[in-house]
């Protein structure tokens, strides 16, 4: 499946991380796009980013003559870069395990966001598949889920997903980008991370000169975080105990400019 946004997947995982994206999704006016916190890091790595593979799960209470057939439909079909990824599903069984991360590793599939119960969590881990999910579970899904279809629109941790959209995961939890919004949401939290990491490197290098030089027009979007809040995130107190704890040298040589 062909996708034509601008900006290497490869980029996204590496410099851009859930919260800056949540922030500036927020800033546009999308701001449900988180999925559950309930979901997280359940096995195999807690990092990716790809497209949205949807598939549609439903309940099932009797085992079908041919179990896993839309499910094998399904894995047969997922390719390169993209995330497998359910509606919401009960907690009456683990619908995700080992043989599926191997089998989507197989395809190209970059991870796994399950509105649901996973297992062979010990497993996983090993092979280095992200799976995200609400929790473990050992009982097997067969007779009670049935995989309806793929590649559909669906709900998943409350958000709307479409295939192709955006997916990125991390410790924090899991976001999802419109296609339609896709550009411009990372170029602006590529900005925004450039710009809070010159600000960073400046703070730690004691150069407010260089601070001034590689932020420059950022200062309004990014820099308007003031000394002792950037302190703070380093670990110090923003309170006047803390700053006085810091030596007369390095608070001349941070103190913002203006």
């Amino acid at each position: 499946m062909s996708h034509t946004n601008s900006v290497a997947l490869s980029t996204i995982r590496d410099e851009l991380y859930t919260a800056v994206i949540s922030d500036v999704l927020d800033s546009l006016g999308w701001r449900r796009q988180a999925l559950d916190p309930a979901i997280h890091a359940a096995a195999g790595g807690g990092r990716m980013a790809g497209r949205a593979f949807p598939v549609l799960v439903s309940e099932s209470f009797n085992v079908p003559q041919k179990p896993y057939e839309g499910l094998i439909e399904a894995l047969d079909a997922i390719g390169p870069d993209e995330v497998f990824i359910t509606n919401h599903l009960s907690d009456r069984a683990a619908f995700w395990g080992e043989l599926l991360s191997n089998a989507s590793l197989e395809r190209g599939a970059c991870g796994a966001v399950i509105d649901g119960l996973i297992r062979d969590v010990e497993r996983i881990e090993p092979i280095g598949f992200p799976v995200f999910g609400r929790g473990t579970y050992p009982v097997d899904s067969m007779g009670r889920f049935e995989v309806q279809g793929h590649r559909l629109p669906l709900v998943s941790g409350g958000v709307s997903v479409e295939p192709g959209d955006l997916v990125v995961a991390d410790a924090d939890g899991v976001v999802v980008v419109p296609r339609t919004l896709e550009d411009e949401v990372i170029r602006q939290a590529l900005d925004k991370v450039r710009g809070e990491n010159a600000v960073r490197d400046g703070i730690r290098d004691g150069q407010a000169e260089r601070v001034r030089r590689d932020v420059g027009g950022a200062k309004a979007k990014v820099g308007e975080i003031s000394v002792a809040t950037a302190l703070s995130r380093q670990g110090h107190d923003d309170g006047p105990t803390a700053r006085a704890d810091i030596p007369q040298r390095q608070r001349r040589a941070i103190t913002w400019p203006g």
